[in-house]
């Protein structure tokens, strides 16, 4: 725990009682999964959101179960600290809504059910955020459908003889996500990718919808697992002219089917003949 950790923990738990945190958390906290440094612990969701919020981290982790891994390694150790990352990560307690507590509740969550204490260990006031609740132990199990807020659903007890809740963190909407800058390489293998204006009229970076409503062009990675964010990779179309460029990964494929991006393809080829 660096000093400003320390301080952080003393701030945010009650019963030190004189003890330095360090001190305090080997013999409790740690025990009772409460939160050593200022920075919270990314779930598996919010890792995904902070990576496709930067394309220089996708350019330079990766895709998959490794990348998550470095996001949140990345958030700790640096984007919690610095504006231009943690800006991004503010909203993301609206994802998880409060849907159970004790045994006789039930639950029907579609993303990650996390399973707590209803009151704070320290204090025993009642525990009323998605926030406050990952300050202490929690279970997490991946949710469909009706799950029981009881230890036997989740395999465990983070709090036994104490009363539990759950929360629901809801699955993120997938939509395409901002890959890289014009110029930069696109990670997007298997996927479509989109280029489109950076801005809109009121100078504001546009998201994927925003961008696709004013003018696009779009390629598939071919093979590859990135393209480079350039009029080169998408037959010389400039959808923008003299404006900032960016792209979009649409790995899934979902926005589009092979026959429109061969219409847009043939739409530049001959906007070029021209």
């Amino acid at each position: 725990m660096t000093e400003s950790d320390q301080a952080c923990y003393a701030s945010r738990y009650s019963d030190l009682n004189g003890k330095p945190a360090k001190e305090h958390y080997k013999l409790t906290g740690a025990g009772q999964g409460r939160l050593a440094h200022c920075a919270r612990e990314l779930t598996d969701y919010e890792a995904l959101t902070y990576l496709h919020a930067f394309p220089e981290l996708q350019q330079k982790f990766g895709d998959g179960e490794s990348a998550i891994k470095q996001a949140r390694t990345h958030y700790h150790d640096v984007g919690a600290a610095q504006a231009h990352f943690s800006e991004a990560m503010k909203d993301t307690s609206t994802m998880a809504w409060k849907c159970g507590e004790g045994a006789k509740q039930s639950c029907k969550c579609h993303g990650n059910l996390w399973y707590g204490p209803t009151v704070r260990p320290d204090d025993k006031k009642p525990i009323t955020t998605w926030e406050e609740l990952r300050h202490w132990k929690t279970l997490e199990k991946t949710s469909n459908e009706w799950m029981s807020c009881t230890d036997a659903e989740f395999g465990g007890d983070p709090f036994p003889d104490q009363e539990k809740q759950c929360w629901c963190e809801n699955r993120p909407a997938y939509k395409p996500w901002r890959c890289a800058d014009e110029g930069d390489e696109c990670l997007c293998e298997g996927g479509w990718v989109v280029y489109a204006a950076k801005a809109g009229a009121d100078k504001k970076p546009m998201d994927f919808f925003g961008a696709i409503k004013v003018s696009m062009a779009v390629t598939g990675t071919r093979g590859k697992q990135s393209v480079t964010c350039a009029a080169t990779s998408f037959d010389g179309a400039d959808p923008a002219p003299d404006a900032d460029k960016t792209c979009f990964c649409d790995k899934d494929k979902k926005f589009f089917d092979k026959n429109f991006v061969k219409a847009t393809r043939t739409f530049w080829r001959s906007s070029q003949l021209e």
